[in-house]
């Protein structure tokens, strides 16, 4: 990343938290996969999975309950941050149930902060083969792909993210790093808007802040005003 980086980071991943990760139910049910989680502990939780209904065994209920056990521990372990343990982990809880695609996107973001990049771009893409809805997977596999240099890939991830979470704060950030970074300086200011728009929304001064400084970069005067007028409304009473 270049001079914007000063203002922004790509340092934020979206991990599904344990306590709103897919839970086995009877055959029928509805299911809900994940909804907007709080920030905590350094990460940004976020699962937009929606709901879906399936059928389910006993004993594959039972699996899937022993495999949360695996998951809840990884999680907690990869808060600590110690990513060697959670990998091994989280290999359990996939290894109890394959198809636990939260596993996948946990495991795909703990590659990615061991440095493991092309295991993290392998994992990520099993996640989102499994949950095609995630927002947060997506994102994350955005990430991985900037951090490889592969701007082109990270566009898309990023978008296909936006896509299912119109309100995705950080994904309109980082697309707008990208976009800058490819020297399209008008499409990154827009993103920079969005995202100043949406963190002041839900609160988050600093990084509101941080996107206005973004957009300033980008010499786009007329969305740096409307946007200053947007955030700075008493300043602009007085005039």
């Amino acid at each position: 990343m270049k001079y914007v980086l000063a203002v922004l980071t790509l340092s934020l991943v979206a991990m599904v938290n344990p306590l709103w990760a897919e839970t086995a139910k009877t055959a029928a049910e509805t299911v809900t996969a994940g909804e907007k989680v709080p920030e905590g502990a350094g990460t940004k939780a976020v699962d937009d999975s929606g709901k879906r209904s399936f059928t389910s065994k006993p004993t594959i209920e039972k699996n899937r309950t022993e495999g949360q056990e695996w998951f809840d521990k990884a999680y907690q372990a990869s808060l600590a941050e110690k990513y060697d343990e959670a990998i091994e982990l989280y290999k359990k809880a996939i290894g109890i149930n394959p198809d636990f695609a939260s596993a996948h996107a946990n495991l795909g973001v703990t590659y990615m902060n061991k440095g493991r990049l092309k295991e993290a771009l392998v994992t990520l893409q099993k996640a989102i083969d499994l949950d095609p809805q995630n927002a947060g997977t997506h994102y994350n596999l955005g990430l991985v792909y900037d951090k490889m240099g592969k701007l082109d890939e990270a566009i898309l991830a990023y978008e296909k993210s936006i896509a299912i979470n119109p309100g995705f704060a950080r994904a309109y950030q980082n697309l707008g790093i990208a976009y800058f970074d490819k020297n399209l300086k008008s499409m990154a200011a827009e993103c920079f808007y969005k995202a100043a728009l949406l963190f002041d929304k839900e609160g988050e001064t600093k990084s509101a802040l941080q996107a206005y400084d973004a957009l300033i970069l980008t010499e786009s005067t007329e969305l740096e005003q409307a946007l200053s007028e947007k955030l700075f409304p008493e300043q602009h009473q007085k005039k």
